[in-house]
């Protein structure tokens, strides 16, 4: 198995390549060191991969890709989750006091008030996952000192006089960005570990838009979903958007969202 130690974006590009990932020669290969020099490496290739892994890496051999699996596929993905952010953003803004009060008392229903700084209460199901639990736990904690220190009335209150802030206190002095980076990680944990559509997963997000956003909110919303989709599944051949849909949450009558209301 290949040390960690620094590659030049020429090297990075060798080891796709030894691990079976199709990059051709030529411009193709320059366009691909490009996207690394613009994105990094560990974003693209290390957050978006294990779809397409035929074998993990072992202590005695590396990781390789399925038979075909071009770069262009695992960008492509990479992009659909910076288009879905956008997209899941856009609507989560038309409802942020909403979905804060959701998200404070759905997580506080599930693990208590004060249990949002345990990492067993976040999916912790893929590397990526259990990295973004301890930063956004890591922020929380920060966002309480900042407060502290700013002499914040009713966090300082909470904090000296119970030793803890209710989650739905909490709530209203996190940015956006947390609070809907905490939507995925917390809520999306069921209490076994097991899978469900529509409880753990972004669908569950999507099913709060259906029941709180107006009905022509919610038709954009599903056409830019289905436009997102249809994009990503042309990119790709090695896998499928149904694939991707799947871990999602998203089962194939999704656009039935609109009957919930």
């Amino acid at each position: 198995m290949a040390d960690k130690s620094y590659k030049s974006y020429r090297q990075q590009l060798n080891i796709l390549r030894s691990r079976g990932m199709v990059i051709g020669k030529g411009s193709q290969g320059s366009r691909v060191m490009r996207i690394l020099e613009r994105e990094n490496y560990y974003n693209v290739i290390n957050g978006y991969k294990e779809l397409f892994l035929a074998s993990k890496a072992t202590a005695t051999a590396d990781e390789a890709y399925k038979t075909g699996t071009t770069f262009d596929e695992v960008y492509a993905l990479y992009n659909f989750d910076r288009e879905l952010r956008n997209i899941y953003l856009k609507y989560l803004l038309k409802l942020e006091n909403t979905f804060k009060t959701v998200i404070a008392h759905e997580f506080s229903a599930k693990y208590g008030h004060d249990n949002y700084l345990k990492i067993e209460n976040f999916d912790n199901s893929t590397e990526r996952n259990i990295s973004s639990s301890i930063k956004l736990i890591g922020d929380i904690q920060q966002e309480i000192a900042r407060q502290m220190s700013k002499h914040h009335q009713v966090v300082t209150h909470y904090m000296t006089e119970h030793g803890y802030i209710p989650l739905w206190v909490l709530v209203n002095v996190l940015t956006f960005g947390k609070i809907e980076n905490f939507s995925v990680l917390g809520i999306v944990r069921a209490a076994d570990g097991s899978y469900t559509y529509g409880t753990n997963d972004a669908y569950a997000i999507a099913i709060m838009f259906a029941l709180l956003l107006s009905k022509s909110d919610l038709n954009d919303f599903i056409s830019s979903m289905r436009t997102a989709f249809g994009k990503l599944q042309k990119q790709l051949h090695t896998i499928s958007a149904a694939d991707i849909m799947s871990i999602m949450g998203y089962d194939t009558n999704w656009t039935n969202l609109v009957n919930l209301i």
